[in-house]
This record gives C-alpha cells, structure tokens and sequence, in this order.
C-alpha cells in the first residue's frame, strides 16, 4: 500500500497513500513495534559495515570503505520497495562485507617449505605416440 505498484492495485491510481519516505512507509505498512525494529536493523547493519569498512581502511585497503560510501545511504535509507534498490542494496553491503574481511594469515614452519634438493614427483609424461616420435632422450 505503501508504494506506487500497492496503491495502483488498490485503488487503480498510482500516488502515494502513506508516506514518500522509506522510513514514514515502513512505519505506516508495518506498525511502530516491527517498523522501529527493522529501521534500528538498519541502523545497526550501517554501523557494521561503517565499522569494518575502517578497519579494513587502517589495515591499508581502502576498497571496502569506497564500496561503503557507495552503499551506506541505500542500506540506510534505500526504498526497498523496488527490485532494482534491493539489488543494489544487496550487492554494495555484500560487496563492502567481502573487501573489509581480513585476509588470513596461513602459519606454516621452514621444515614444511620442500628442500632444494628433495625430488619433485613427475606429474605427467609423454604420450607413447611422443615418446616414438621425439625418442626418449629428452625431458620425459
């Protein structure tokens, strides 16, 4: 009801019944208790994003924070109404989730590095067609 499609289908007009705002819509289609809760998810997602987005920055990768300055109005007050806002929702908040993960370190020892002189298996040789044509004098 509360966007242009709802109140085409209701009423056979499109115009706004409830409210132009993201937030005065969600307040007015879903109540004060579940429109408070899903404005304050919102909230908090942003924050998320702000405060992983920074510490990828401080680590030296500003990607994520340049996707967080694409995607922080639309996760905060993007008309999720539409298919097209939420994709783009979506996609920046997921976009700006992967750019700030950290990258993690693989601890591994010396001893686990192969030795200079140990012997690198054969993975694959010559075909017997090869081998007849080339002989076997070469790098098998």
């Amino acid at each position: 009801m509360g966007t242009n499609a709802g109140a085409g289908l209701l009423t056979g007009k499109r115009e706004f019944l409830l409210a132009e705002g993201e937030w005065e819509r969600i307040l007015s289609e879903v109540g004060p208790v579940l429109g408070l809760s899903f404005i304050l998810y919102r909230i908090l997602m942003t924050w998320h994003l702000f405060r992983k987005s920074l510490a990828a920055l401080r680590r030296g990768e500003p990607l994520a924070m340049l996707l967080f300055g694409m995607c922080v109005l639309p996760v905060l007050q993007g008309q999720l109404g539409t298919a097209q806002t939420l994709g783009f929702v979506t996609l920046g908040a997921g976009l700006c989730l992967a750019a700030a993960k950290e990258q993690q370190d693989t601890d591994f020892a010396v001893e686990d590095l192969p030795s200079a002189t140990a012997k690198i298996p054969k993975l694959r040789g010559r075909s017997p067609y090869a081998e007849q044509l080339h002989g076997t004098g070469g790098t098998s």
